[in-house]
């Protein structure tokens, strides 16, 4: 793509830019090296992500990739709960991970369709399961650690 935009190739680091290219990327000088180009032709594209589903599916979105975010809020009588908020970004189905948490965990796990801040369901599990629930992510799920927030408001381990 930019080659073609190319008035001149030079056998060095830096190459001359034609009108139109240093329009785009506007850069005033008439030449620049090639590091400085492909920065400024990077910044101007438009962040994509691309999630394939098993069944075959392709998911293209033109945004930044959301997080999966955990929330440990306390409700009433003292009752901590688990928040897990852009699951259906992923492509995880909540009912069936809903499921999956009951019988694994032996709690209550439930998912609510109008959440502030959240794309798709929210899903609600009962107590402080961040721990369990970011292992069960990266595991069964294979999505990776930087792609989940608020592992750290898990339940730390006691030292003995």
């Amino acid at each position: 793509l930019i080659p073609r935009f190319l008035q001149e190739l030079h056998c060095g680091k830096s190459v001359r830019l034609d009108p139109i290219l240093a329009q785009v990327t506007r850069i005033n000088e008439e030449s620049t090296d090639w590091n400085t180009l492909i920065q400024k032709v990077q910044s101007k594209m438009t962040k994509t992500f691309v999630l394939r589903m098993p069944d075959g599916r392709e998911l293209i979105r033109k945004i930044n990739m959301p997080k999966i975010t955990f929330k440990v809020e306390t409700r009433s009588g003292n009752k901590k709960v688990t928040l897990i908020n852009n699951l259906a970004v992923f492509g995880i189905e909540p009912k069936r991970l809903c499921h999956q948490i009951q019988v694994e965990a032996a709690t209550s796990a439930t998912t609510s369709n109008e959440a502030v801040n959240c794309e798709g369901p929210q899903v609600t599990v009962l107590g402080n399961q961040v721990t369990y629930l970011g292992e069960l992510l990266m595991k069964d799920y294979g999505i990776d650690k930087k792609y989940i927030e608020g592992l750290d408001l898990g339940i730390k381990k006691k030292r003995k």
